[in-house]
């Protein structure tokens, strides 16, 4: 139990684990500089890309600036939720909500800002997708309400939950191929890439459920490989290739020889 922290009652105590190795110190970093990260980003991508174009537009500067706010906010939610998961059972569970309601920001985030670039000439479409996603997204927060859904048990409810959550995603990225051809539509919107951070945050989400690595070897991997851990590692790969996707929807959807309307 050498690895783990005792209940602090302290958020003193828990801000100065950060300087101390521990099981959660790999989840506080990978999430926390992720946030950090996605907010540099943020600001390279107002200063550089987004005045790239003439055309660009304040709904440009909304759909990349929702998906920034909801990555930095998930990423962040998550590193507090870790670094004060040991200051009580109360905490514990308030700064849990507080991590799931960022979960379910960037899901809802990455659906609306990818299918924006999808249904770019077609802005009914982007709206229908876009109110159906938030809707289920919000009904799901009131779920989290509930103490027994934030309870230990239910981990992997909670995970198969973002999964299904996420697959609500599919039908815009079928709706659009479907309109216009695969090959085309991974011009206008990175159809691999997408398909690609849908990946990365499924294998995150199995991995997770079934607590591969360290359910083969307990104790090996209490500080680093942890199911946790690669989970964390493939939500920021998700979003990272999310933000790719976003950049090649952007350019498609403004570049001169490629723009529809």
């Amino acid at each position: 139990m050498g690895h783990y922290r005792v209940v602090s009652q302290s958020y003193t105590a828990c801000f100065a684990s950060l300087g101390y190795l521990h099981n959660q110190t790999s989840n506080i970093y990978t999430h926390l500089i992720a946030s950090v990260v996605f907010l540099g980003w943020a600001v390279q991508t107002f200063n550089d890309v987004l005045t790239r174009y003439s055309t660009s537009e304040f709904n440009d500067v909304l759909v990349f600036g929702v998906f920034f706010v909801a990555a930095a906010g998930c990423f962040g939610s998550s590193a507090l939720f870790h670094l004060f998961a040991n200051h009580s059972a109360e905490a514990n569970g308030k700064w849990l909500l507080f991590d799931l309601y960022g979960v379910f920001g960037l899901i809802s985030a990455t659906i609306v800002s990818g299918a924006y670039y999808g249904f770019y000439c077609d802005r009914a479409w982007w709206l229908a997708y876009s109110g159906g996603i938030i809707v289920i997204t919000a009904l799901c927060g009131l779920f989290c309400t509930l103490p027994r859904f934030r309870h230990h048990s239910w981990r992997n409810v909670r995970a198969v939950l973002f999964v299904l959550i996420g697959c609500y995603g599919i039908f815009p990225m079928n709706h659009v191929a479907q309109r216009w051809g695969r090959h085309r539509v991974n011009e206008m919107i990175g159809w691999e890439v997408l398909r690609w951070e849908g990946v990365s945050y499924l294998a995150g989400a199995l991995i997770y459920c079934f607590r591969i690595p360290e359910r083969f070897m307990p104790g090996t991997f209490d500080i680093f490989g942890a199911s946790h851990q690669i989970f964390h590692a493939c939500a920021v790969l998700g979003a990272v290739l999310h933000y790719r996707a976003l950049l090649i929807g952007f350019d498609y959807s403004h570049n001169p020889g490629t723009r529809q309307c």
